[in-house]
């Protein structure tokens, strides 16, 4: 179990970086994972309250955390991550 967390959080190429790389991975996979159990929770939420367009837009935002989560794989570059993530963050609580 715990080499699955650590496959996960490291999106499979801790080999490959440097220990600051890594933490730097850690650190953007951790904040992809916590946010995606965030968003789906107040996806669910609006949902049944029946406030559609925010969870339409907290739907798609997780949608895109998703994506961004196996670019990262596929691409096996952690920076796309850090740059992406939070421009992400700034326009959905911009909307917010």
């Amino acid at each position: 179990m715990r080499k699955l967390f650590k496959y996960l959080f490291y999106s499979g190429i801790q080999d490959r970086l440097g220990p600051e790389d890594q933490v730097k991975l850690l650190f953007v996979n951790s904040t992809i994972f916590i946010g995606l159990v965030v968003l789906i929770f107040f996806t669910v939420r609006d949902f049944v309250g029946g406030h559609l367009e925010l969870a339409t837009v907290s739907g798609v935002v997780s949608v895109i955390v998703v994506g961004l989560f196996f670019a990262i794989r596929i691409t096996k570059c952690p920076v796309l991550g850090a740059y992406l993530l939070p421009f992400l963050m700034l326009g959905f609580y911009t909307f917010l």
